[in-house]
């Protein structure tokens, strides 16, 4: 999993050392902090849970941030709602890690009562 996130603050600095008006430049300082979900294969993970009836997953967008939401989301409620999405969701689907991988070993779990 990435670790970053992006904060960006300008510095504000005089290149004169009399600080004479006019003479100032500008420079910017970017930290990284955080987490971003990400998987193995940089691939989110979009569709049902494998073993979990009901339960679908969202997630591991990495970088992408947000910027798929949208669209994720179109495919994931139109998934839900009328049992198709309208692009294909296979190469997304989280039973590509294995049988019982993340939030399907978790709800096995769960149903266990561990």
């Amino acid at each position: 999993m990435s670790s970053r996130s992006r904060n960006t603050a300008p510095t504000v600095r005089s290149t004169d050392p009399r600080r004479d008006a006019g003479t100032w430049s500008i420079s910017t300082t970017t930290a990284a902090r955080g987490s971003w979900p990400s998987t193995p294969d940089s691939l989110p993970i979009i569709g049902p849970v494998p073993g979990a009836d009901g339960v679908f997953a969202a997630s591991g967008h990495g970088m992408l941030g947000l910027t798929p939401a949208p669209a994720t989301a179109q495919a994931l409620a139109a998934l839900i709602t009328t049992g198709s999405a309208p692009v294909d969701l296979a190469p997304f689907e989280v039973g590509r890690f294995g049988r019982r991988t993340g939030a399907a070993q978790v709800a096995a779990r769960f149903e266990q009562g561990n």
